[in-house]
């Protein structure tokens, strides 16, 4: 396991519509820091040395509908791309009537044990679905941490789907994920407040 301890608040970039959309010439650079850590996904399957594939029963966290599963209908790396899928299992029919009857599935992998950081630049550029119902969170710490990249299914949180929410051609797609950090840091700061994360 790899840990490195230091300090810095961390930056996220997301953008909701196509990554095409945002083409980046290159990779960006930040003055004091350097790449300690990313992964591209430039093959064709998630480098299970770098990171953890979650498996969990559905409502697991925040009441969510979907089950984490291993499976390559909800995990796959293809172009580049980590793509996340959530999967409706039944139709409204085959349940009875609600869609909180309906069973889902999607993906979550994190770097636990593999790959931690305290403090630092944490770059990810992603495509997030679009819909009432999924939300995917690459929330920031003030602590060592891990990263997550997870689509949820409904819960207590984000609420659950809706006759708008597509399950088709709708996944979290990640482009990549770096992590900067400096050779050195002054630890004797403040510690910045709390960011609130916002999602329209």
């Amino acid at each position: 396991m790899k840990k490195r301890v230091l300090s810095a608040m961390p930056s996220q970039t997301f953008a909701e519509g196509a990554l095409d959309a945002a083409q980046q010439t290159g990779e960006l650079s930040y003055d004091g820091y350097k790449k300690v850590w990313s992964d591209e996904f430039n093959g064709d399957s998630l480098n299970r040395a770098d990171w953890n594939v979650e498996i969990h029963e559905k409502g697991w966290v925040n009441n969510e509908l979907q089950e984490y599963v291993d499976s390559a209908e909800n995990i796959q790396v293809k172009d580049g791309k980590l793509i996340i899928n959530p999967v409706k299992k039944v139709t409204d029919g085959d349940t009875g009537s609600t869609k909180e009857a309906a069973s889902y599935t999607s993906g979550g992998v994190s770097t636990q044990n593999k790959q931690t950081f305290i403090y630092g630049r944490f770059e990810c550029r992603a495509k997030v679905p679009k819909g009432k119902g999924t939300l995917a969170y690459p929330a920031p710490f003030d602590q060592p941490f891990y990263i997550i990249l997870n689509l949820a299914v409904g819960g207590s949180w984000v609420g659950n789907p809706n006759d708008e929410t597509s399950f088709e051609n709708n996944p979290y797609v990640i482009d990549y994920v770096r992590v900067y950090q400096k050779d050195s840091y002054d630890e004797d700061v403040k510690r910045p407040g709390k960011i609130s994360l916002v999602m329209s």
